[in-house]
């Protein structure tokens, strides 16, 4: 009975141990230990406490947040940084945590970077040739997406510990999850931006969705199942003839390919659910059990309780407090984005040529003739337009007057070494409605191609039209208010946090000076 309570008694103390160090305010000596580990010729053992993983998780989610907000709400030409921050913010921080809890001082977090970026682009590199030689869909694309994925990724994760020359298991854990997070990072950007059909006016709420969805699943995908490679790679002697790392291997490949099946979503959460799980719990007692007891019982022994100081409690409080008001803010904003409260994609369906260009010509008809074949002797009259180049005419446009409507067709002469005369053909036709000129625009449809004359104001700028078995559709953004309500709200409930969590801070912070004044 005594030794049950002294055993809870100790996980209560380390639990609270953990979470002082985890939180607790740190000076320039923490960080510089940080990134000068493994540089500095040391190779002891370190505690290990996410308190940098922390404070970078925080930064990355309130960058990811703020640019989200920004770019939906007012420039969308930053759209490109949310998709950068939104790759990063989980996989990059995944990595500074499992670099913080590796036990040792004989890896630098310079390297770690390091192997990061060249793992991401060695692999992603592998991976392109391999979609190259083979793409398929279905089952057979799910296998050759497993197998093809796992070994781009297991190639420079191991090239990377060979480098090393350290067999140290849990640095391969390390490297193998940096080459994971490169190709998460990669990957999930690729998702975000083409998902949301990344440019002018893009979806934001499938931007948000999916960089928090795949981000919060990071754990245990790509960093996960490559760390398990490089893992085994260190752990086993002569490990490319060891059966024992070719099936780690193989449960890394059967752990990507369950997660990639072809299910319903239903089938699919279950799957996830299990994956994960199963991942996890090879992670905690078949990997880190042995490995973290080997080498950081002495570190836990050493450990003292936390110091019962008023003035620390205080300055305590006060980061705590800025660490959550700033995750709560930026869980707000990025719901606030999530919810759409500014534009709303609306799709027009057209079941004849005739309805969908009478739409987007806003009602006109107008005949410009796409086959104008250029006239002969160009005069130089009014209703002509050049532009010469050293003395001969490249390009020159004719204004055609045609039912009250004024045609602008425009010409290009190429010129062919030998020919006297150069091929002269139509380059662009142009309308003219009150005073404004309209490009013509074209659909390609199976083998038909369809011309027309962009006017209607709604699907000016920034549309897609697109034609799939007889139907034309075209999208158009629309301002839309139905969020709008959702949105003041949450902007109500940030206010709120924000004030609550600065007030909380301010006086913590000046109760703790209090304090240090006093003394």
């Amino acid at each position: 009975m005594q030794n049950s309570l002294k055993n809870e008694n100790k996980i209560i103390k380390d639990v609270k141990r953990f979470f002082y160090e985890t939180f607790r305010p740190r000076t320039g000596n923490d960080y510089k230990e940080f990134f000068t580990r493994g540089l500095d010729g040391k190779t002891d053992e370190s505690a290990a406490y996410p308190w940098v993983y922390t404070r970078f998780f925080v930064v990355f989610l309130a960058l990811f947040a703020i640019i989200t907000l920004a770019s939906f709400f007012s420039n969308v030409m930053s759209y490109p940084t949310t998709v950068l921050t939104g790759g990063i913010f989980t996989n990059l921080t995944a990595l500074v945590l499992c670099y913080e809890l590796y036990p040792r001082r004989d890896l630098s977090f310079l390297s770690v970077i390091l192997v990061f970026l060249v793992g991401m682009v060695t692999s992603v590199f592998i991976i392109d040739i391999g979609y190259y030689v083979y793409g398929g869909n279905g089952w057979t694309g799910v296998i050759w997406t497993a197998v093809l994925e796992e070994f781009g990724k297991a190639v420079p994760a191991i090239i990377a510990i060979l480098c090393f020359k350290n067999k140290n298991p849990l640095l391969g854990l390390v490297v193998g999850a940096a080459v994971g997070a490169g190709m998460s990072v990669s990957e999930d950007m690729g998702y975000i931006f083409w998902k949301s059909e990344g440019g002018f006016y893009p979806d934001y709420t499938t931007a948000v969705e999916i960089a928090v969805g795949r981000g919060g699943s990071s754990f245990f995908t790509h960093i996960l199942w490559t760390a398990f490679i490089g893992w085994a790679f260190a752990k086993f002697k002569r490990p490319l003839i060891n059966f024992k790392f070719w099936g780690v291997c193989l449960f890394s490949i059967a752990l990507h390919f369950c997660w990639d099946m072809p299910l319903d979503e239903i089938y699919l959460a279950i799957v996830y659910i299990a994956c994960g799980t199963a991942g996890i719990a090879f992670l905690v007692f078949a990997v880190l059990r042995k490995e973290y007891k080997a080498q950081t019982e002495q570190v836990y022994i050493e450990l003292q309780p936390a110091p019962k100081n008023i003035k620390i409690r205080y300055s305590h409080t006060a980061n705590l407090a800025a660490v959550f008001s700033a995750v709560i803010l930026s869980a707000l904003s990025l719901l606030t984005v999530y919810i759409n409260p500014g534009y709303n994609f609306i799709t027009e369906e057209f079941e004849s040529e005739a309805e969908f260009i009478s739409f987007v010509q806003n009602g006109l008809h107008i005949n410009a003739d796409f086959e104008r074949q250029p006239p002969k002797g160009v005069p130089d009259k009014d209703n002509y337009s050049f532009v010469k180049v050293d003395g001969q005419t490249v390009e020159f446009t004719q204004k055609v007057t045609v039912d009250g409507y004024d045609y602008y067709y425009t010409y290009k002469n190429y010129f062919t070494p030998g020919q006297i005369e150069p091929e002269t053909l139509l380059h662009n036709v142009e309308v003219e409605i009150d005073g404004v000129r309209y490009a013509y625009s074209y659909l390609k449809a199976e083998e038909e191609t369809y011309k027309y004359f962009i006017i209607n104001d709604s699907v000016l700028g920034f549309n897609e039209i697109s034609y799939d078995d007889g139907v034309f559709y075209v999208g158009t953004w629309e301002r839309g208010f139905e969020g709008l309500p959702w949105a003041i709200a949450l902007g109500v409930v940030g206010g709120a946090v924000a004030v609550c969590g600065a007030s909380l801070y301010i006086i913590m912070k000046t109760k703790s000076r209090r304090i240090n004044y006093a003394q």
